[in-house]
C-alpha cells in the first residue's frame, strides 16, 4: 500500500529530490561499470559541489597529509562511498533549507537530522560491520520523509503534527498514516529507492522506531542498523535539546547497551559527537549550537528532574531539599505514607536533624521518584493505595537501577511478629513501629546512613572509573588517529598517491583468498613505463618525477571502482582486477594503454609523451600461489616489451606464442610504438 500511496504522491507533489547531478553521482556509485573519470567528471560539472568536495578532502576530518587540489584527485582520495554521500547530503541540505509549512522548523530538522549523521557514523566506527561513511548518510536521511511530507502537503502536515507529542515518532507516524495513508519512515524508504540507495538503508529505516518484538523476522544486519539509527537519534535529541530530561539519558544508555557498547564509552561518545556535530555544520552551512560537556548534561537533567517536581499526587520537596540540587552531600530520604499526617512528623524530624527530605503518598509514586534518581534511604508505610508498602519493598529489589536503597517499613506496634518477616522477606532492611520515637527515629536513620554513604562513595568510585575509561577512550582515538596516518604512510606511496609495494602484496594476498574461497576469477596486470630511462637521462629527474605522477593519474582515471592500481617501485606497477578474467582484464589493460599515449606530460616547456607495456594473467590451474601469477604476469609484460613496446600481452597466448614460436608465430606487434627521449 505504501508504494502506491507514495507513487500517487510522487506523481502529484514536488517531492524532496537531489540536483540532477547527484542524481546521476548515485547512478554512478550504484553501477559497477563506472570509473573513477566519470564520477570527477560529473562534480566538476556542479562548480558548488566540486569546491566542497575540495574543503572535504583539505579538512582534518580526510587527514591527508598535504593540500589536494585536483577533483580526480580527491575523488581517488575519498572513495566513491563518501562522494555519494557527500553528494546528496550537499544537495538535500542547500535545496531544502526553508519552506511554507507552519509549525515545521526546517532549520531545526536539517540541525537534527546532522547529528544524527554524525552520532550514526561515530557508532558505525565503534562497532564496526558499517561503512562509516554509508551510515553517516543513512542517518542523515533516516527522517527524511517529514520533510517530504512538509514539502509535499504543507497546510495539511501542520495540522497532523499538532496532533503528535513533540520528539514521539511512532505516535507522529500514526497521524501521519491515518491522514496520508503512509507514514515517514515508509516515505523515506521509497524516496531511498528512487535515490539508488542500498536496500539495507531502507529496511533498517522502516525498523528504527520499532521495538524488537516488532523486528522479528528481519535480517540481523538491517536490526543492527536499525538500532544503530535510534542511538543515534538519541544523542541527537541529547545534543539539540537545552534542557534534556533524565528519561531520554536513561534511554540513551539502554540503547548504547543494546549495541554492545561499554556504559563508561558514552559520555566521552556524546562529547566526541558534539564537536564533530558542530565542525560539521560549519561544512555543511547547517545551524549547530555549543553544547555542554556530557558530566554537564547529566547533572542539569537530574536538577531539572529536582526543580520540576510535580510529580504525580502532587508530592514535594521539604525543607533542607535544596541541599539535593546543590551537589553537597546531604543524605536524601524519600518518605512515603498516605496519611499526610505522618509524612509531616517525619519531614520535622528529619529535617531537623538535617537530613533532605522527599514526600511522597504512595507506592507507585514512590517508585516513580526513585527511578528517577531518587533518594538512598526510603521510610514506607505498609498499608498504603495504589500500591502498598510491601510491594513497593519488592519492586526496589528486583529493579536493577534502585536495588540499593536502604529500605525502612514502618507497621503498627501490634502488627505482629509474622508481618515484621515478611516485611524483611520482601526486601525491607529494617521495621520500624509506630508511633515514632524521635530519638529511636534518628538512631535507625544514622545506621541506614552509613551504608547509604557507603553506597555513595562506590558510586563515586564507580564515577572514577568510567572517568578514567573515557580518558583511556579518548587518549586510544588519538592513538588511532595517529596510528592511521602511520598506517597510510606505510601503505601508500609517497610520489604518486597509489598503493605501494607492500601494501599491493598483501591486499593480492587477500583478492587471492577470497577468489578461492568464492571460486572467482582474478586476475592482474603487470606494467612498466617504456623507456622510461630517458626521461630521467634527457630532462632530469624532476621529469621523471612528474611523468610517474601524471602516468598513475591517467592510469587511476580509467579504471573502474573495484580495480587498484599500486607502484611497486620504480617505473613498474601492478593492477589487481577481482571477480574477472583475462579477457576482461585485457579490456581494462588496453584502455589504460590507450589512456597513457594519449595524455601529454608538460614539464616546464616540453611535451613528453608516454607508453606504457602491459601483461595480463588469470588465476589458473598453472598458478597456485599469488607469486606464481605475478611471474606469469611479468612474463606476458616482457612479451609486450620485446613485441615493440606500446603493447597489451596476455600471458595464456603468450606461452601459446612461446610454445609454437620454432614452428614461426611470433607475438603480435603493438599498433602503435612511441618513442621516448632516449632508447637507454
Amino acid at each position: 500500500m505504501g508504494a502506491a500511496v507514495y507513487e500517487t504522491i510522487k506523481a502529484s507533489r514536488d517531492l524532496p529530490s537531489p540536483t540532477g547531478v547527484t542524481l546521476e553521482i548515485l547512478r554512478l556509485a550504484s553501477d559497477k561499470k563506472s570509473t573513477m573519470q566519470e564520477l570527477s567528471s560529473l562534480i566538476e560539472a556542479d562548480p558548488a559541489l566540486a569546491s566542497r568536495v575540495l574543503k572535504l578532502v583539505n579538512s582534518p576530518f580526510a587527514g591527508m597529509p598535504r593540500q589536494i587540489a585536483s577533483i580526480e584527485r580527491a575523488v581517488g582520495l575519498l572513495g566513491p562511498r563518501t562522494i555519494t554521500g557527500l553528494a546528496l547530503s550537499f544537495s538535500l541540505i542547500s535545496g531544502h533549507g526553508k519552506g511554507p509549512c507552519r509549525g515545521f522548523d526546517y532549520g531545526a530538522f536539517w540541525s537534527e537530522s546532522l547529528a544524527r549523521a554524525v552520532a550514526a557514523k561515530h557508532i558505525a566506527q565503534s562497532i564496526r560491520g558499517f561503512a562509516p561513511d554509508e551510515v553517516f548518510t543513512c542517518g542523515l536521511v533516516s527522517q527524511i520523509g517529514r520533510l517530504a511530507f512538509a514539502t509535499a502537503f504543507p497546510d495539511t502536515y501542520a495540522d497532523a503534527i499538532k496532533e503528535a507529542v513533540e520528539g514521539d515518532h511512532i505516535a507522529l507516524a500514526k497521524a501521519e498514516y491515518a491522514v496520508f495513508g503512509i507514514d515517514h519512515p515508509r516515505l523515506a524508504a521509497e524516496l531511498m529507492r528512487d535515490w539508488h540507495l542500498p536496500d539495507l538503508f531502507r529496511e533498517a529505516v522502516l525498523l528504527q522506531n520499532l521495538p524488537d518484538e516488532n523486528r522479528a523476522g528481519a535480517k540481523t544486519r538491517s536490526v543492527q542498523l536499525a538500532k544503530v539509527l535510534h542511538t543515534s537519534g538519541l544523542i541527537a535529541g541529547v545534543l539539540t535539546c537545552k534542557d534534556v530530561a533524565h528519561a531520554v539519558l536513561s534511554d540513551l544508555s539502554k540503547a548504547f547497551g543494546a549495541l554492545g557498547m561499554a556504559e563508561a564509552q558514552l559520555t566521552y561518545a556524546i562529547d566526541a559527537i558534539g564537536t564533530e556535530w558542530r565542525g560539521a555544520g560549519q561544512m555543511f552551512s547547517v545551524a549547530t549550537r555549543d553544547v555542554p560537556p556530557a558530566a554537564t548534561i547529566y547533572a542539569q537533567a537530574v536538577e531539572l528532574r529536582g526543580a520540576q517536581r510535580a510529580l504525580p499526587g502532587g508530592s514535594t520537596l521539604a525543607a533542607g531539599d535544596e541541599n539535593l540540587l546543590s551537589g553537597t552531600e546531604t543524605i536524601r530520604v524519600l518518605v512515603v505514607d498516605h496519611d499526610p499526617d505522618v509524612r509531616v512528623l517525619l519531614a520535622t524530624y528529619l529535617s531537623g536533624a538535617g537530613y533532605a527530605v522527599v514526600q511522597a503518598s504512595d507506592g507507585k509514586e514512590a517508585l516513580q521518584f526513585l527511578l528517577a534518581d531518587g533518594p538512598p534511604i526510603v521510610i514506607t508505610g505498609l498499608e498504603m493505595p495504589n500500591m502498598d508498602g510491601l510491594s513497593l519493598c519488592r519492586a526496589i529489589r528486583t529493579h536493577p537501577g534502585v536495588a540499593f536503597t536502604y529500605v525502612i517499613l514502618s507497621t503498627a506496634r501490634d502488627a505482629g511478629e509474622d508481618k515484621i518477616v515478611e516485611a524483611l522477606d520482601a526486601g525491607a532492611d529494617n521495621v520500624l513501629t509506630k508511633p515514632f520515637r524521635r530519638n529511636e527515629l534518628l538512631a535507625r536513620l544514622r545506621a541506614a546512613e552509613r551504608i547509604a554513604k557507603l553506597q555513595l562513595d562506590l558510586d563515586a568510585q564507580r564515577r572514577e572509573v568510567h572517568k578514567y575509561n573515557a580518558e583511556m577512550e579518548i587518549a586510544n582515538a588519538k592513538l588511532a588517529s595517529a596510528n592511521d596516518d602511520l598506517v597510510r604512510m606505510a601503505t601508500t606511496d609517497e610520489l604518486t598517491g597509489l598503493v605501494n609495494r607492500r601494501e599491493a602484496l598483501h591486499r593480492l594476498a587477500q583478492e587471492w583468498a577470497s577468489a578461492e574461497r568464492n571460486r572467482a576469477p582474478l586476475a592482474i596486470i603487470s606494467l612498466d613505463i617504456d623507456l622510461f630511462k630517458g626521461f630521467n637521462d634527457t630532462y632530469g629527474h624532476a621529469a621523471g618525477d612528474a611523468v610517474l605522477k601524471e602516468t598513475a593519474e591517467a592510469m587511476r582515471r580509467t579504471l573502474r571502482l573495484e580495480e587498484t592500481v599500486c607502484r611497486i617501485g620504480g617505473e613498474e606497477f601492478l593492477v589487481l582486477c577481482p571477480q574477472t578474467d583475462e579477457q576482461h582484464a585485457a579490456i581494462c589493460a588496453e584502455r589504460i594503454r590507450r589512456a597513457v599515449e594519449a595524455h601529454i606530460v608538460r614539464f616546464h616547456d616540453v611535451a613528453l609523451q608516454v607508453t606504457v607495456s602491459l601483461g595480463v594473467a588469470e588465476r589458473n590451474a598453472q598458478t597456485q600461489t599469488p607469486d606464481d601469477l605475478l611471474r606469469s604476469a611479468d612474463k606476458a609484460l616482457y612479451a609486450a616489451k620485446h613485441a615493440g613496446r606500446n603493447a597489451v600481452v596476455i600471458a595464456s597466448k603468450c606461452t601459446a606464442a612461446a610454445n609454437t614460436s620454432s614452428s614461426g608465430a611470433r607475438v603480435e606487434k603493438p599498433k602503435a610504438v612511441i618513442a621516448a627521449p632516449s632508447s637507454k
